[in-house]
């Protein structure tokens, strides 16, 4: 029935599938209703709605109801991702790994979205850096020595942008022929 309303009022039916998985999390159509709801919320870029809605089904999270709290997390690192806090898809994606086991295959994919949110968020992270340098830089001049040493410590910055860059190509590159050859 839920089901159907989602198609008919999308507002309405989200509403009241929302209110069913707070509701009765253990129903085995919670997971199911909640990802089908973050999917269409994900697809529209309703990264807020979605907040939302999963802020609290993330509260109750206390170890039970494993898939339930597994669609939750990982449609949060999703949303995290699609807005570019990778320190939040971080956090989500660990979360998620916690309800699957090693075996599930889910799990590898979890532990791939987890590694490229690091990659990404060290890369925001030097980027940050990279631009506040370049501030000091236009601000106090390259010639006087503030903008000597920040010019030089860009310089690192922009080296180690570089050298990430071409790792983490090689890394995906041996990942391919892996999964190619598998």
């Amino acid at each position: 029935a839920v089901a159907a309303l989602l198609i008919r009022e999308p507002q309405r039916g989200r509403d009241d599938a929302v209110r069913f998985v707070m509701t009765f999390p253990e129903h085995e159509a919670a997971p199911r209703l909640l990802a089908r709801v973050g999917g269409e919320l994900l697809d529209r870029a309703e990264t807020q709605a979605l907040a939302d809605i999963l802020g609290p089904v993330l509260a109750r999270d206390d170890g039970t109801r494993r898939e339930l709290m597994l669609v939750a997390w990982t449609l949060n690192a999703r949303a995290a991702d699609a807005t570019a806090d990778y320190p939040r898809a971080v956090e989500a994606y660990r979360s998620a790994m916690v309800h699957t086991v090693e075996t599930d295959e889910r799990h590898a994919a979890l532990s791939t979205g987890l590694t490229t949110a690091l990659l990404n968020a060290g890369r925001q992270s030097v980027e940050r850096d990279a631009w506040e340098l370049a501030g000091v830089i236009s601000q106090k001049g390259a010639a006087s020595r503030e903008g000597i040493v920040a010019d030089h410590l860009l310089n690192v910055r922009l080296a180690k942008l570089q050298t990430r860059a071409t790792y983490v190509s090689i890394a995906f590159g041996i990942i391919g022929v892996v999964v190619g050859a598998a």
